[in-house]
Order: structure tokens, then C-alpha cells, then sequence
């Protein structure tokens, strides 16, 4: 039986270097559902969960699971705002504690048209100040060895790469090979 692991909840808001994280929340679902559908083709090849169209019900189910888990100290998913527009997704990124006791993974995704610009890494930089602040020792991203912007975020924000492991393929563009960085309280 596996432990379930549980982290002090973090705050409902993050005011990142050029983005703003706020939990998810069903008052976001229209926007998320419209970020993900005009990015989908460009999330396909590395996210399982763009495979197919998300509708409001599905996103808002998800939304409210969401919710449960960042209350009970699992796991805290964020969409992300330019600070100057509340009503504009530009992506997500979380927290999931799904890889030990002590040990946040940092999740993110960016709108196709905010690519490039330093979100994802500025989101990674705030997460990973928020889970040593929950207690976490150390934080991850994983993250296929193809997908070079993503391995970039990862790089930006101080993560050394620990390893790369076969992993078998979950989305089109997978190569099967996975890249873990880490960064540890101490780095």
C-alpha cells in the first residue's frame, strides 16, 4: 500500500517575475478550456491529456478535483495570468507530490502564443521557492529528452539534470527516453 504523501497548502496566489499563479478555480474553466483548445496542436506531441478535445464539463471536473487535492495537501495546479490581465491564460504549472515523502514535481505547460518568453521558467522558479517553503528537500522536472524547449525551463531555473531513463511513451512526440532534473534545498 502506497503512503499518501500530504505538504502544508501553499497560497492561492503566486506573484511570479512576469506571470501571476492562481489556483485553479471553476470561475477559471472557459478560459483554461479556450487556452487548451488554441494551444492543443502544440501540446499533442508532449502532454497525454491533449490527445483528445477537453470540454467545459470534463475541465470542470477536473477543476474540482483539483480543488480536493490542493486542500488535502497533494497536489496545488495553478493557471497562469500576465499580471496585468486576470482573464488570460497563458498556461499551467503545478505541484505534484508523486515522487516521495519529501520530493515536489513541478508540472507546466504554456499557451502556444506566450512560448519563448520566460513563463514557464519564471512559474519554475516560484514553485520550487514554494515547495522548499511546504517542507519539500528536494524538487523535480521530468520531462522527454525531445522536448528541448522544456528541458530549456528546466536548465533556466537552476535544475541539474540527474539522469535520463527509458520511460515508456505516452504522447506522439515522445522518445521514450526521460530527462529527470533536480534542485535540492541545498543547491
Amino acid at each position: 500500500m502506497t503512503r499518501q504523501v500530504r505538504f502544508l497548502v501553499p497560497p492561492d496566489e503566486i506573484v511570479a517575475d512576469q506571470v501571476v499563479l492562481r489556483r485553479w478555480s471553476p470561475s477559471q474553466v472557459g478560459a483554461m478550456v479556450a487556452a487548451v483548445a488554441e494551444s492543443r496542436e502544440h501540446l499533442k506531441p508532449w502532454m497525454p491529456w491533449a490527445q483528445k478535445p477537453l470540454d467545459e464539463r470534463t475541465y470542470a471536473d477536473l477543476v474540482a478535483r483539483a480543488q480536493e487535492s490542493f486542500q488535502a495537501g497533494r497536489e496545488f495546479a495553478y493557471a497562469m495570468f500576465p499580471p496585468d490581465d486576470a482573464s488570460k491564460v497563458v498556461g499551467s504549472c503545478g505541484l505534484h507530490a508523486r515522487r516521495g515523502p519529501d520530493t515536489l514535481e513541478i508540472g507546466y505547460w504554456v499557451h502556444v502564443d506566450h512560448g519563448g518568453r520566460g513563463l514557464a521558467t519564471a512559474a519554475a522558479d516560484a514553485l520550487t521557492s514554494v515547495a522548499f517553503d511546504l517542507g519539500a528537500t528536494r524538487v523535480e522536472i521530468r520531462c522527454d529528452e525531445a522536448n528541448l524547449p522544456s528541458a530549456a525551463v528546466a536548465r533556466k531555473a537552476g535544475f541539474t539534470l540527474q539522469g535520463v531513463r527509458d520511460r515508456e511513451p505516452e504522447a506522439p512526440g515522445h522518445s521514450g527516453r526521460e530527462m529527470v532534473w533536480v534542485k535540492t534545498r541545498s543547491t
